[in-house]
């Protein structure tokens, strides 16, 4: 599945401002994602990241600007989205299995107390279980994962409700590296089926994997092939980047190299 320029919108973000109390997070940014394109988000800590995915997810309030995902509201598109957030934000120590974490991503937004699970319900929590290689987890606590293997629960979480768009808020952050891989594998799987928009800081990780990126330091500085020069970098992440190709010492890159925007960066 891959988003061109003649697809439809999966998320149009217009003109959007936010605000906490008299401080500006974002402003003024202006981002459409085509469905079936697999765009990364990267920006410096404090640059308004998971900001822009809370407000595409409606849980917090716009100061200014629309949000529309396939056309309509977050409100009325939660059904469609699936979100992974960070997962060092949550308590891992509740007690919930696997298997029970993944089953609650099928609650419909909204639910009454004492809901219950459909046969539907159960089926799908068990294909996105196996489909993640979670079987052996299944029964295990959450607070007994390693940190790849929470990450992998989440994410089935978030599967479980079969999403047309998927959001990732940094979601290979404080994982191991073969972890960090296997995520990578999965979602370059999901991609076939889904938009996907990934936050991260990993520079390397998001050029050699994703479509396009978008360039976000309190607003929106860049979208389009994942490749930018030292300059441009400099822009979104306030200090000086150099591009560094594979097999030359780190340093600053010969001048060609940054004109030509390779996508392999190493800060200096």
């Amino acid at each position: 599945m891959e988003g061109g320029a003649t697809a439809p919108a999966a998320l149009r973000v217009h003109h959007v401002s936010i605000h906490y109390g008299q401080t500006s997070a974002i402003a003024d940014v202006c981002l459409d994602v085509r469905q079936g394109a697999y765009l990364g988000l990267i920006g410096p800590n404090g640059g308004g990241k998971t900001t822009l995915l809370n407000g595409i997810l409606g849980l917090i309030p716009l100061t200014s600007g629309t949000v529309e995902i396939f056309g309509q509201t977050p409100q009325a598109a939660r059904g469609l989205v699936g979100y992974v957030p960070q997962h060092t934000t949550l308590n891992r120590r509740f007690p919930i299995t696997v298997a029970e974490a993944v089953l609650a991503g099928r609650i419909p937004p909204g639910t009454r107390p004492f809901f219950r699970y459909t046969t539907e319900d159960r089926d799908a929590a068990r294909q996105v279980i196996r489909r993640l290689g979670l079987e052996r987890l299944a029964r295990r606590q959450a607070s007994q994962l390693s940190g790849g293997e929470f990450q992998k629960m989440l994410l089935a979480r978030a599967l479980v409700s079969q999403p047309k768009l998927l959001l990732l808020d940094e979601p290979t952050a404080n994982v191991d590296a073969p972890s960090r891989v296997s995520i990578f594998e999965l979602l370059q799987t999901l991609r076939q089926d889904m938009t996907i928009l990934l936050v991260s800081h990993d520079l390397l990780d998001i050029v050699t994997r994703v479509d396009s990126i978008a360039c976000i330091n309190r607003t929106l500085l860049y979208q389009g092939e994942p490749a930018l020069d030292a300059d441009r970098m400099e822009q979104v992440f306030g200090s000086r980047v150099g591009l560094q190709l594979p097999g030359q010492p780190t340093g600053r890159p010969p001048k060609t190299a940054r004109q030509e925007g390779v996508p392999c960066w190493r800060q200096f």
